[in-house]
């Protein structure tokens, strides 16, 4: 646990230079859910892969993005692990300017997250858990920033779930892969 607390701290405070890629959000997102299944069934959550066919592919480096899904996927599974509920992994296209967007979400189920602690979430350090070093979702904020024209943003509804939304742009031009 310490290594991977270490490592997150080495990627955060001098990140390294990595090379994007073309990435099929429909396998990026399977792989994640692969990952976290064993998890998710240990906590009582469903998983449920929601990624219509014909999701162009997107430019990030691989290895930060999984890094990304996974932290946010297992965020989601810990906050539904005493009452159970449903992960999604999902991903939409949306049409707009310069080629459109692809937006890949991670939502779930939970309790939500009141208003004053989804203010200071991104925050280095900032936990509400028992457990926990408060760095995650700061490093994840931090990893999606560097993947070319992505935002990321939260919507969280007390009672009812949390959305994380990646938005990034249709990758264009030559496969790097």
């Amino acid at each position: 646990r310490m290594k991977s607390i270490m490592q997150g701290l080495s990627n955060y405070s001098k990140p390294s230079k990595s090379e994007p890629v073309l990435l099929d959000v429909r396998e990026l997102l399977s792989n994640v859910a692969e990952l976290v299944r064993f998890q998710a069934r240990a906590s009582g959550v469903a998983s449920v892969l929601d990624v219509p066919a014909g999701i162009p592919p997107v430019r990030g480096e691989r290895s930060e993005m999984m890094q990304i899904l996974v932290n946010l996927a297992m965020n989601a599974i810990e906050a539904m692990a005493e009452t159970g509920g449903t992960l999604r992994l999902g991903a939409r296209l949306d049409h707009g300017a310069e080629g459109g967007y692809v937006s890949i979400e991670v939502s779930d189920t939970g309790p939500g997250i009141p208003g004053e602690q989804l203010e200071r979430i991104w925050e280095p350090f900032y936990t509400t858990k028992t457990e926990g070093t408060g760095l995650g979702l700061s490093i994840v904020r931090g990893l999606a920033e560097k993947q070319p024209g992505t935002a990321i943003a939260v919507e969280s509804t007390v009672g009812v779930g949390t959305t994380l939304r990646l938005t990034m742009p249709v990758a264009s031009g030559p496969s790097s892969a």
